[in-house]
């Protein structure tokens, strides 16, 4: 495999970060990030009661158009809608919005690697396969976290 993507430290604190859907891998995106306290829009016609009932979340309920990506510094498309995900990612694209597509990781800007972060020594360790396995990127972290907590 050849690699293209840099493992990268971003300060997401009040950025504003789209998600077009609300389903479950937009709240497990969103879970992730919102403790970095960013500005996070979800458009969707529908989306989960963690996405609705989540005051940190601004939520629009309705089907997101290219419109939806103005203002934003990073772009999630969460559908479940293969052609619909391309066509956004196309549009971010050329508007110069980094974009992740849950679906679709070559099209992907940029991943979401599985983290382990120790807030009282600020420790984050984060374990990336390129988009491609994301469940061994979860083992693998897992198997970091026990071996960082027990001080080896």
């Amino acid at each position: 495999m050849k690699l293209s993507y840099f493992p990268l430290s971003v300060n997401i604190r009040g950025k504003r970060l789209v998600f077009i859907g609300g389903g479950k891998v937009a709240e497990r995106k969103i879970a992730s990030l919102i403790r970095m306290e960013p500005k996070i829009r979800v458009i969707a016609p529908s989306a989960t009661e963690g996405i609705m009932n989540n005051e940190g979340i601004e939520t629009i309920l309705r089907v997101a158009s290219a419109e939806d990506m103005r203002g934003a510094d990073f772009l999630f498309i969460c559908t479940d809608d293969k052609e619909v995900n391309r066509e956004l990612a196309i549009e971010a694209k050329i508007k110069n919005i980094p974009v992740n597509v849950a679906d679709d990781p070559d099209m992907s800007d940029f991943h979401m690697p599985a983290v382990y972060a120790d807030m009282d020594t600020g420790t984050v360790v984060s374990v990336s396969t390129q988009g491609q396995e994301p469940s061994f990127s979860k083992k693998l972290r897992d198997k970091i976290a026990v071996f960082l907590e027990k001080g080896e």
